[in-house]
């Protein structure tokens, strides 16, 4: 079984909150996957124990990339194959999922993408509380797009940090939140995915809401989503 939340930033207890509302035990067939921000990757004490913790669970925890995690550690790790695509794995079943690839998991087919921008940089510092590798290169978005052909656009499922260009504006006329952004190229890319792919569900993070939308897009934060 498969089961998506988001944004967990390196919170412990929001971990644990989230993992509660699993009414079931958890097993080796399980995997949680978190749309970005999984942020345990800092890299501190708190997080390598967390990472300890978790890599003696049955179940795998997965992560696209959102704009706050360490990219000098994720891009130092090895690469490796896992599922039919590229991934990095912090712990055994801790794994991240790159840009651009797709997944067999429990039987569905896994399209991800991560990445975003971080509107606070005048308070973080470049290379230690953010990087610009957080903004996708030319080579994975065009990495995305040959992954999409090799199955002929058709996925079960989407995972994402930020949304498609279409569905930000909508978000932002839901909230009545000041969109200040630059992640333009990335969401206009993600439209492109959207209207050339066929898919079932897709699930993002980033803007710190639940929120079911049109198409079968869903905004995801604390609400557990379990995958059918």
């Amino acid at each position: 079984m498969i089961y998506i939340f988001a944004d967990t930033h390196a919170l412990q207890l929001e971990f644990w909150k989230m993992l509660s509302q699993i009414d079931r035990e958890l097993t080796e067939e399980d995997y949680i996957i978190v749309c970005g921000d999984f942020g345990y990757t800092m890299i501190n004490k708190d997080d390598e124990t967390f990472l300890n913790v978790l890599s003696r669970e049955r179940y795998t925890v997965c992560f696209c990339d959102g704009n706050h995690e360490n990219f000098s550690l994720l891009n130092s790790l090895k690469v490796e194959e896992w599922n039919g695509g590229k991934v990095h794995k912090l712990r055994k079943n801790v794994i991240h999922l790159m840009r651009g690839q797709t997944y067999e998991l429990d039987g569905k087919r896994m399209f991800t993408f991560g990445g975003g921008f971080s509107i606070d940089r005048d308070k973080r510092v470049l290379n230690e509380s953010y990087y610009l590798e957080e903004m996708p290169c030319r080579e994975e978005y065009e990495r995305g797009i040959s992954s999409l052909d090799a199955v002929g656009y058709n996925v079960d499922y989407i995972i994402t940090h930020t949304a498609p260009s279409s569905v930000v504006q909508e978000i932002v006329k839901l909230t009545g939140r000041n969109d200040r952004n630059g992640e333009e190229e990335l969401r206009d890319y993600l439209e492109q995915v959207r209207k050339r792919t066929a898919y079932k569900r897709w699930f993002f993070g980033h803007w710190h809401i639940d929120k079911e939308l049109e198409n079968g897009i869903v905004a995801v934060y604390r609400k557990v989503h379990r995958v059918e």
